[in-house]
């Protein structure tokens, strides 16, 4: 049963500019379609929003890249430095670091609208409206749980997200620190399995 959604944590574009020579979206667009399935991209795994952020991305770009999946974040964002893969969709905390570093090159957020860690980074659907993958967590219970008790948890991890400190804590790692009602985070997740089938089933992807 679904309790609240505490935070969204947003996806961005990075890429090593060693190995891509482009500075923006469309550029980035425009050399993937030139060179079909030879720049590869890596992920935290099959089916993480990560990996389906890069293949929306392919199916609304008409792009063809080759998916490299790693066990975790941690070993592609290395790989990735050293210029085994050459861009990736991942959460901004783990990113943030190395592009403030000069590492990594960030182009985009996946988010619907420029983040609030950074207003000057263009968002992907500023070139590809409708364009959103963001990672998210929230607290769920098991079925069976009484009303009274999913309403009251809801209500305590509320308040809690609500505080000024709490937001400005989240924020300063990259997150939007958010406070659903249960319908609300229900509804949420129903919309996210719709729109991410459709993904999985044109990219004829097995994430069991």
């Amino acid at each position: 049963i679904p309790v609240t959604m505490f935070d969204r944590v947003p996806n961005v574009l990075v890429i090593n500019s060693n190995k891509l020579p482009v500075k923006s979206v469309p550029e980035l667009i425009d050399y993937l379609k030139k060179n079909p399935g030879k720049v590869a991209y890596g992920s935290s795994g099959v089916g993480t929003s990560q990996h389906l952020a890069a293949e929306l991305f392919q199916q609304m770009t008409g792009t063809k890249i080759t998916h490299v999946p790693y066990p975790g974040s941690a070993r592609m964002v290395t790989d990735m430095i050293g210029g085994q893969v050459a861009m990736a969709f991942d959460n901004v905390p783990l990113l943030l670091p190395h592009v403030q570093a000069g590492k990594l090159t960030m182009l985009a957020t996946a988010t619907g609208k420029r983040a609030a860690f950074d207003d000057k980074v263009p968002a992907v659907a500023e070139f590809l409206p409708g364009f959103e993958a963001v990672a998210w967590h929230g607290f769920i219970v098991p079925a069976g749980t009484p009303n009274e008790i999913v309403q009251k948890l809801a209500k305590e991890v509320q308040a809690c997200m609500k505080k000024p400190e709490t937001i400005k804590k989240f924020s300063e790692a990259g997150a939007e620190a958010v406070a659903t009602s249960p319908k609300e985070f229900a509804d949420y997740i129903a919309a996210e399995m719709d729109k991410w089938k459709i993904v999985i089933e044109k990219a004829n992807l097995n994430v069991k």
